[in-house]
């Protein structure tokens, strides 16, 4: 009897404990798909932003003709995603888009620090002397060359002979 109600009791406590493992696993996904969907906001946000500097650029826009145009063309990208904010969150990542925008335009435009000198040692080697050229050993002067009389042939001989 007892040892019935030790392993119901024991039953109970590993559902408990599966039950919260699942639970703790729900929100860690949902938290990672919260992650992912803030990002592909900001990201979204970013693209109608730099699409409405493009061409504000050329129609000389005002600051709310702007704002309008990034409202308007982020709320046509996130609703191809499937995903509604309100104006105000659209707003405020428009705000942040733009702002992350002048960061880098600043990073861009930022003084370059110049680069200290590294001092640097040069070692000369001290000139090396060309090798002299080994002396040669006297020789005699060469033998006149000896010029070898052309064989006669025996008839030829005879003829002159006579």
């Amino acid at each position: 009897m007892i040892e019935q109600q030790v392993l119901e009791a024991l039953g109970s406590l590993a559902l408990a404990a599966a039950i919260s493992v699942a639970a703790f696993f729900v929100r860690l996904i949902r938290l990672h798909a919260s992650v992912k969907r803030i990002e592909l906001i900001e990201k979204l946000a970013g693209i109608a932003v730099r699409a409405i500097e493009q061409m504000s650029d050329a129609a000389g826009w005002s600051s709310k003709q702007k704002l309008m145009g990034a409202l308007d063309g982020l709320r046509s990208l996130l609703k191809k995603q499937g995903i509604s904010l309100t104006n105000e969150q659209m707003r405020t990542a428009i705000e942040d888009a733009v702002k992350v925008m002048k960061d880098a335009n600043n990073d861009l435009l930022a003084p370059v620090p110049p680069i200290p000198p590294t001092p640097v040692t040069i070692q000369v080697a001290p000139p090396v002397a060309a090798p002299k050229p080994e002396p040669q050993p006297e020789q005699p002067p060469a033998a006149p060359k000896r010029t070898r009389k052309p064989k006669v042939s025996q008839t030829q001989a005879a003829a002159d002979a006579h």
